[in-house]
């Protein structure tokens, strides 16, 4: 993983705000579809939901997932945003399987954020 690194911070934090991130995602996926569906959005949700999911498993039990409400509506956008987050930190600082999860989060810019 290439990017932006930063020394100290709790590489955990970051995963617990990606599982949040994601989860707005998938949210207003679903929100917005529900007024006016839309396949590529609907696949992001799902996507970002399956994701974060994965991303909650790296976490170890007691570790508290919920943060301040996310501002950012835009499913596009925090998956963007989600995908930025785990570029803080070199991979291996992060818990073992980490890297299956950067994985999907980069796909899902990829394959579904214009």
């Amino acid at each position: 993983m290439t990017g932006t690194t930063q020394d100290g911070g709790n590489e955990l934090e970051v995963l617990a705000a990606v599982v949040r991130l994601l989860g707005r995602a998938a949210d207003r996926a679903v929100e917005i579809s529900s007024v006016e569906p839309d396949l590529l959005l609907e696949c992001l949700g799902l996507g970002a939901r399956i994701t974060a999911g994965r991303v909650a498993g790296l976490l170890p039990e007691g570790v508290e997932i919920d943060g301040p409400p996310v501002a950012q509506s835009d499913p596009f956008e925090l998956v963007r945003a989600a995908e930025a987050l785990m570029r803080t930190h070199p991979l291996e600082q992060f818990p073992p399987g980490t890297a299956h999860v950067v994985v999907e989060v980069c796909d899902l810019v990829r394959e579904h954020c214009p």
